[in-house]
């Protein structure tokens, strides 16, 4: 029986279960799976040239290679702000990230001849290729702009 005319509004009924989201994940292109990320992690956007016709300034793009030892996506933080970078596809990605990576360094130590002291060999810790440098605009100088390109394009050599 109707009340008041009908005005009175009724219940909706409620899914029991929750639809599932992929707002936070990427597919993998190794597994052929997308790869669901917890927590407020932000995954760097995949650079697509028919979708992305222009890219904001001080953001390139870039591919980070795969590791046989580590296939899990880089993590990279500048300040607060982490990304997650997804490996072996382009993505979008700030200049300030960019530099992040080529100061990320591993050291493996060697000795020569037993006895002597061990000797330090540096090297980067992620192989990436720059696809896209930023363009210089907006908060980003082009002296700071060559300065990362020049470091990128830097060989660590032994000078000893």
């Amino acid at each position: 029986m109707a009340t008041a005319g009908g005005l009175v509004k009724t219940k909706r009924k409620r899914s029991l279960f929750k639809e599932s989201e992929l707002s936070n994940a990427y597919f993998d292109k190794g597994s052929g799976k997308y790869i669901q990320l917890q927590g407020t992690s932000q995954v760097a956007v995949e650079y697509d040239p028919k979708k992305h016709s222009s890219i904001p300034d001080g953001f390139g793009v870039i591919n980070v290679d795969l590791d046989p030892e580590d296939s899990a996506p880089v993590s990279v933080t500048v300040r607060d702000w982490k990304i997650l970078i997804p490996r072996n596809s382009n993505r979008v990605v700030p200049l300030s990230h960019i530099r992040v990576l080529d100061d990320a360094v591993t050291t493996k130590y060697n000795q020569p001849v037993f006895g002597q002291q061990l000797v330090a060999i540096p090297s980067k810790r992620f192989n990436f290729r720059v696809i896209k440098w930023p363009k210089a605009g907006g908060k980003i100088i082009q002296t700071d702009l060559d300065d990362a390109v020049e470091r990128h394009e830097s060989i660590l050599v032994d000078e000893d």
